[in-house]
């Protein structure tokens, strides 16, 4: 006769049952309770830890203490005066997380509730450089603006540069790399410099400067533009190889300012070659799909008065067109035009590159 085998059925504990083993053991809910609050404690932060964290100056650090001082009440002003040089700092960049940063540095202010902050509330509210910084500090001004009418002595209120972050522990501000916002009016500069020299190595090492910062400056990511609209208007020369750095630039800006631009350098770009194809795609890509009034408008720029107001003559303007480069011109507007094709226009460029 075969034998039988048979499974065991598992004991299960109904839900009543497991209540009353729980109730009858003190000693077992004081644990859990214990072991709740020690987690939601280590997700807390002391003032001192923030003020260490913001030391090191980077997007994260910024917007996790901010969205601390929210959540915990923090009113500890030598965190919110850390928070408000921030705003200070950061509030004209425009560079998509740095303005979240500030965004949320402005978010913890207005969670203080303290007239102190009203110079740097003031400002961020009215001259932020996109509308989400607008909105969150113009909040935070709202809620403090009638109670400036209580300050009798002005030097309570926070200062731009009160705050002083010491040589050692000097923060990257919002991750600028080498270029941070102590040097930032040297910086755009040498940039503009660069873009408008017309030297297309100059203009390179503008680019790569430009992308190593992020697209950090919007009067310079407007420049970038003006010369992606003039690569393909035949107005402002730029090679086809600068035209794929300009699209990486206006990517690291991550700005849908810029939106209708990198859609066209799309489309057109397309047929200048798969360089230029690929990185106007990425471009378009990160500028697209985000709302915003802000779009760029083709011309804003006066490229003659800024090569006028820092002093930049380009080959053209000097009457000295190098003949090489002219020649990779007209070659360039030929491919353009469809009157030559891609390998033909690679090979004889490339020769031309090796004249210069």
């Amino acid at each position: 006769m075969a034998r039988r085998y048979t499974t065991r059925r598992k004991r299960r504990m109904r839900p009543q049952i497991l209540m009353n083993s729980i109730v009858r053991r003190p000693l077992l809910i004081a644990a859990l309770l214990g072991m709740i609050m020690a987690a939601q404690a280590d997700d807390e932060l002391t003032p001192r830890q923030m003020q260490a964290m913001l030391y090191a100056g980077t997007f994260e650090n910024i917007s996790r203490v901010a969205l601390a001082v929210d959540d915990q009440d923090i009113e500890d002003t030598k965190v919110l005066d850390i928070l408000a040089e921030y705003i200070f700092k950061g509030y004209d960049l425009g560079h998509p997380e740095a303005s979240i940063a500030v965004a949320r540095a402005c978010i913890a202010l207005r969670s203080a509730d303290n007239v102190r902050y009203y110079p740097v509330l003031k400002l961020a509210a009215e001259k932020g450089a996109v509308p989400q910084v607008r909105k969150h500090c113009g909040k935070a001004f709202s809620r403090i603006e009638d109670d400036i009418d209580d300050v009798t002595n002005p030097r309570a209120l926070y200062r731009e540069g009160q705050f002083v972050f010491a040589r050692t522990t000097e923060p990257e501000y919002l991750l600028y790399g080498k270029s941070t916002l102590d040097n930032k009016d040297k910086t755009i500069e040498n940039q503009l410099k660069g873009l408008l020299s017309g030297d297309e190595r100059e203009v390179l090492s503008a680019l790569q400067s430009i992308i190593a910062n992020r697209g950090t400056f919007q009067v310079v990511n407007d420049v970038v533009a003006e010369l992606i609209i003039g690569f393909f208007n035949h107005d402002e020369y730029i090679q086809a190889d600068s035209l794929a750095w300009a699209c990486r630039a206006i990517a690291a800006s991550r700005s849908a300012r810029y939106e209708e631009i990198t859609s066209t350098a799309y489309r057109q770009g397309a047929r200048v070659n798969r360089s230029v194809k690929k990185h106007c795609g990425t471009a378009y890509e990160y500028t697209r799909g985000i709302a915003t009034s802000d779009h760029y408008v083709p011309g804003s720029v006066d490229m003659a008065a800024l090569r006028k107001q820092y002093g930049v003559q380009t080959a053209q303007s000097s009457g000295s067109e190098n003949p090489v480069k002219e020649k990779i011109r007209l070659l360039t507007e030929l491919y353009n035009e469809g009157l030559i094709d891609q390998a033909a226009f690679e090979a004889k460029r490339d020769e031309l590159l090796g004249q210069l």
